[in-house]
């Protein structure tokens, strides 16, 4: 038997549709609006029991932007009410639009400009990794994989231009770094050779050693080169990566205690207002 849906469903396939099962039965549907309303806004909505699955609920969401609908799956396997819910384009075949988020830039002199500018954005028009810390801070559980996804996502749409650009020129250094190497090497074996006579005491470790060396073809030793730098750019990834996942916790407190400070302050504010001073009574002549 297969799931009814009462929400018109676009006839044309878009990436803007989404699908959420593995929704817990005692979750409301204004906690699911609420999480999803993070990532931008909601022009339709359904949620229902799973007739495949009558352990749990599923929901049909359909964002204005495609944008938000990316960052709603990235959101996939966050826990809502202890149940990893799953998310997943409605369409399947449909090209899923890149997110055109503004990537957020890295400079930490710049750090608090930068937070200003992404919490007046649209939700729609923020980086995964904000959204993802804005949910942290309003009490979402996001295990580290799923915040490690925005990260990544953002990282890929933030730097992919000037990664490729640091490889054309890394690829550049290699060659002159690999010509300057095999110069040197064949200057020294030859140099050693030509002061070598027959009366004196050669150490043949360095001979064996300088042989080698000069007997390895060029290639080889710039792919070995290559292969170096390719592990090292792959470890500084993984360690930025790293420290990124870090940072959207960071922010998530942050925030967390920015509405904390807000919510005081209206309090305050409120409890001020509803305070009447006492009069004073009117001094006797």
């Amino acid at each position: 038997m297969e799931n009814q849906w009462t929400m018109s469903i676009p006839a044309e396939p878009t990436s803007r549709l989404v699908l959420v099962k593995n929704i817990s039965l005692k979750t409301q549907e204004a906690t699911i609006k609420d999480f999803f309303s993070f990532c931008g806004i909601i022009t339709a909505f359904e949620m229902k029991k799973n007739v495949q699955d009558e352990q749990h609920q599923m929901a049909l969401i359909l964002f204005e932007k495609d944008a938000a609908a990316k960052t709603a799956t990235l959101l996939s396997q966050a826990v809502v009410d202890d149940c990893p819910i799953e998310v997943e384009p409605y369409f399947k075949q449909v090209l899923v639009a890149e997110n055109t988020t503004t990537p957020v830039a890295t400079d930490s002199a710049n750090a608090e400009q930068q937070q200003q500018q992404q919490q007046k954005q649209p939700q729609e028009s923020k980086s995964a990794s904000h959204v993802m810390a804005e949910l942290l801070a309003s009490g979402y559980v996001l295990t580290e994989s799923v915040v490690k996804k925005g990260v990544e996502f953002d990282e890929k749409h933030g730097v992919s231009s000037r990664v490729n650009g640091y490889l054309t020129k890394m690829g550049a250094g290699l060659t002159q770094l690999n010509q300057r190497i095999y110069g040197a090497s064949s200057e020294k074996s030859i140099a050693a050779n030509t002061a070598a006579t027959p009366g004196d005491t050669v150490d043949t470790t360095a001979a064996v050693s300088t042989t080698s060396l000069s007997s390895v073809p060029a290639p080889s030793r710039m792919q070995s080169l290559k292969n170096s730098r390719a592990s090292l750019k792959v470890q500084g990834f993984a360690s930025r990566i790293a420290g990124k996942v870090s940072s959207v916790h960071e922010e998530a407190k942050r925030i967390a205690a920015e509405k904390k400070n807000d919510a005081s302050n209206i309090t305050l504010v409120n409890d001020t207002a509803g305070h009447k001073p006492d009069q004073l009574e009117p001094q006797q002549k």
